[in-house]
């Protein structure tokens, strides 16, 4: 429903991604708040859980070998990429945990 509605703003509404999200939280208030972006996350008040959920997830990339890390050649540009953020809640409402 709220990623639903996320996508309705970007397309209808000509908002940006981060707008569409605030938007979204306002119409939802009762679900937990999700950030767009890792700033707005490092800004929350669980920010820790949130930095949990990040280093786990590049854990489990790097484990997987999804990713590696490996020194840039200065004559390449690296890609751009986009953090996730969802509450796990149970089916009572609780959050059960962060996911990214």
């Amino acid at each position: 429903m709220l990623l639903g509605l996320i996508d309705l703003c970007l397309h209808k509404e000509h908002m940006s991604y981060e707008q569409a999200c605030k938007y979204s939280f306002n119409v939802h208030s009762t679900t937990p708040m999700e950030p767009c972006t890792y700033k707005e996350a490092m800004q929350q008040p669980n920010a820790e859980l949130w930095k949990a959920a990040t280093e786990k997830e590049i854990q489990t990339l790097i484990h997987t070998g999804t990713i590696k890390m490996v020194k840039m050649p200065h004559d390449r540009h690296a890609i751009g990429s986009q953090w996730v953020f969802k509450v796990r809640c149970n089916s009572d409402g609780l959050i059960e945990g962060y996911k990214v």
